[in-house]
């Protein structure tokens, strides 16, 4: 049995009655990013795209966090690109992918002077096209560093104290 991504099964066809495609057009467009939620405490970076990516293709270490939207050597900021010690979770296929930030990579970003991700408005990402391409091989539109976009406004601090 075939089904939809929402569990619907799809209606079957006899062979004797099957069609004939009259073309087919292939998926040329490149997937986007449509959201980025950030959650400090549970160490979590929700993306969601437009369009089903395995998280397979997901490269981390393609994601750089930086404290304002326009790189600007005028003004002080801090950046980080995450490494491959952080995890997405792999096997998953879908619109929206969990990335579980590593320990060092979470030492790294609340070190940052000045400050980086402390709140929603210290919280800007960026990445390059080989963040994620899709199963057609179209790479992920990408979202500069000199024009970054803001995380979403459910952004949650890091509550939690160190323990020792």
């Amino acid at each position: 049995t075939v089904s939809d991504m929402a569990g619907n099964l799809v209606n079957g066809l006899q062979q004797a009655r099957a069609m004939t495609s009259f073309g087919f057009v292939a998926d040329e467009t490149a997937p986007q990013v449509v959201n980025v939620a950030v959650n400090m405490n549970a160490m979590k970076i929700v993306v969601t795209f437009d369009e089903v990516i395995q998280a397979d293709d997901i490269a981390v270490d393609e994601v750089v966090l930086q404290s304002i939207a326009v790189e600007d050597s005028n003004i002080p900021y801090s950046r980080h690109v995450l490494s491959a010690s952080s995890r997405v979770s792999f096997g998953v296929v879908g619109t929206e992918h969990i990335v579980q930030v590593s320990a060092m990579d979470m030492y790294a970003i609340n070190s940052a002077v000045p400050p980086l991700c402390r709140n929603a408005s210290s919280c800007f990402v960026a990445f390059s096209q080989e963040f994620a391409v899709d199963k057609q091989g179209n790479l992920v539109e990408a979202i500069e560093s000199t024009n970054a976009k803001q995380v979403s406004s459910d952004f949650v601090v890091d509550y939690t104290s160190p323990s020792a």
